[in-house]
């Protein structure tokens, strides 16, 4: 009976750490598995967001409008000015409209930056807006993932082919 005592404790112990470890496997991947969906969360925002803010860019209506003085015919020189989605928004209604889309998506405690920029040559040409703290954020690859998304306007709009190219990183 001696001998089948310290058998017994050692099976035990073996099948309980045996349980700890599937039960730690299970948790890294549900992390895994919760940090998979998140970044999906995040891609499908900043799509949802790309799109919308690629409504606007283009020709403003009342842009460039000038008359003639004393001409009461109506008649006026019409030169649109093709606007950036960064000459629209500021970095402040930015911010709302990707904080709005972060809320709808049930995901507003993950923390987020942002910015609006121009891509020349594959390369950051010019950051039109951002918010505080993209840039140590988006040089941290490590604790932080961007997500790209093109602005592309509208098909057959004025700024198709005439506004720059812009991009949302999120």
């Amino acid at each position: 009976m001696k001998r089948i005592f310290p058998i017994i404790i050692f099976l035990i112990t073996v099948s309980l750490i045996g349980a700890i470890l599937i039960q730690i496997s299970w948790l890294k991947n549900m992390l895994l598995l919760k940090k998979d969906q998140v970044e999906e969360k995040v891609k499908q925002i900043a799509s949802n967001v790309g799109e919308e803010l690629a409504q606007y860019k283009g020709a403003s209506a009342t842009a460039g409008l000038r008359s003639f003085p004393g001409a009461n015919d109506g008649f006026s020189l019409e030169s649109p000015r093709y606007y950036n989605v960064g000459q629209r928004f500021t970095s402040q209604e930015l911010y709302d409209k990707i904080e709005a889309a972060f809320i709808k998506e049930k995901i507003e405690y993950v923390p987020f930056e942002f910015a609006l920029v121009t891509f020349k040559n594959d390369i950051i040409g010019q950051i039109e807006r951002q918010s505080t703290n993209f840039t140590s954020w988006y040089e941290d690859s490590v604790n932080y993932f961007p997500k790209l998304t093109p602005l592309i306007p509208p098909t057959g709009s004025a700024a198709e082919n005439l506004a720059s190219d812009e991009w949302l990183i999120v």
